[in-house]
């Protein structure tokens, strides 16, 4: 009996590690699983900056924002970027080619809303947005260069003259660059 103890619990102990092979197994094979789908979560703190100008006069400039979104390659892109209350959201859909390395300024293809968290944040109660119209009726413009982007990467610049419900301008550009989550 006193023998047999030891033995059992040796085979319990290499019981548990067999299993935890197992999860990690399967584990790895839910990564891989997930790298091949077509849309892959990202975000990064690294290597990207919003400047914002508002009508006001007020300047607003945002180092290493918080940067989450999906990548859906090859067609499309969303990247959000938060900091200080302040959230910026970046829209490219392509549904006819892949992404490429240029330039998206259509108001169909690229858009950028610029908003707050809390009222008493920056931008106070406004949220501007590229397909608001100003007084005039004009919409307002946006430009997402997009430098490189695949499964596990986008990166890239953008700018833009965005107007709230109220008619107010707010001018913004900066950079982004997001990696898969690992």
């Amino acid at each position: 009996m006193c023998k047999i103890k030891p033995l059992l619990f040796v085979i319990g102990i290499f019981s548990l590690v067999l299993i935890g092979c197992k999860n990690n197994s399967n584990n790895a094979n839910n990564e891989n699983d997930a790298d091949n789908k077509a849309s892959s979560k990202v975000e990064s703190k690294d290597d990207g900056y919003i400047e914002i100008q508002l009508e006001d006069g007020k300047n607003i400039v945002l180092n290493s924002p918080n940067q989450k979104g999906k990548l859906f390659a090859p067609s499309s892109l969303t990247v959000n970027m938060d900091k200080d209350g302040v959230v910026v959201m970046l829209k490219l859909n392509k549904y006819k080619r892949p992404l490429e390395n240029q330039v998206y300024d259509d108001p169909l293809d690229a858009q950028i809303t610029l908003t707050s968290i809390s009222h008493s944040g920056p931008l106070g109660k406004e949220a501007y947005r590229s397909f608001n119209e100003n007084e005039n009726g004009e919409e307002g413009k946006v430009k997402i260069n997009l430098i490189s982007h695949s499964e596990d990467h986008a990166e890239g610049t953008f700018e833009g003259t965005l107007y709230s419900q109220n008619k107010k301008e707010a001018i913004i550009k900066g950079k982004f660059k997001t990696k898969k989550e690992k």
